[in-house]
């Protein structure tokens, strides 16, 4: 029997930080390694103690820019774009492995990840299995649906 599980790497880091661990930075680089630029982009309004509301985000811009030693975004051009459907699919396609920047334009509201692009031979992550989520709070994190047998 199958069931899902959503994994957030944020959620993983706060864990771990709320038992006084502290992960280092090769846990937070693969947290946010992914190995297809493609997913759903959701807005999750947190409503504690009621559970959270996602939505699906459509017509969103999401820019894709090279990660290197100047502060995100500044003064260079993104080297690619694309914009969320039905759903809040979105994917980039013909993109060199290697650190990115992720911009979303959320209503006039920027939101930023650093992520890793590592393709991999054999990969089977399917797009819908992965989340971008932005909050009220400014945080934007990756989520990924793992299947579990």
């Amino acid at each position: 029997m199958k069931r899902k599980a959503e994994l957030i790497g944020a959620s993983v880091l706060f864990a771990a930080l709320a038992v006084g661990q502290i992960p280092s930075p090769e846990d937070i680089k693969r947290w946010n390694t992914i190995d297809r630029l493609c997913g759903h982009l959701e807005h999750v309004e947190r409503r504690d103690p009621r559970p959270d509301k996602t939505k699906s985000l459509k017509g969103v811009v999401l820019k894709l820019y090279q990660r290197d030693t100047v502060p995100c975004c500044e003064s260079v051009y993104p080297m690619a774009e694309a914009k969320t459907g039905q759903g809040g699919g979105f994917s980039f396609a013909n993109i060199k492995p290697g650190p990115y920047w992720l911009v979303a334009d959320v209503k006039g509201r920027e939101f930023k990840m650093d992520i890793r692009f590592q393709p991999g031979k054999g990969v089977d992550t399917l797009c819908s299995d992965q989340r971008f989520q932005v909050y009220d709070s400014g945080e934007f994190q990756l989520g990924k649906i793992i299947t579990v047998d």
